[in-house]
């Protein structure tokens, strides 16, 4: 299971969360982890926009 959550964004939130909360990280510790977001999120955009049909 631990091998099939990285295809999850959930994961990366989640690491995100804990490296703030639990570790005391900053910026530089959570940018990993929102980058991946961010492309997953611009990834998945740029799919429902080629998919949208004006009627």
């Amino acid at each position: 299971m631990q091998a099939i959550s990285y295809l999850s964004p959930f994961r990366y939130a989640m690491d995100g969360f804990n490296a703030v909360i639990r570790e005391g990280g900053g910026f530089a510790e959570v940018l990993p982890s929102s980058g991946i977001l961010l492309a997953v999120g611009a990834l998945l955009f740029a799919l429902a926009v080629r998919r949208f049909k004006v009627a």
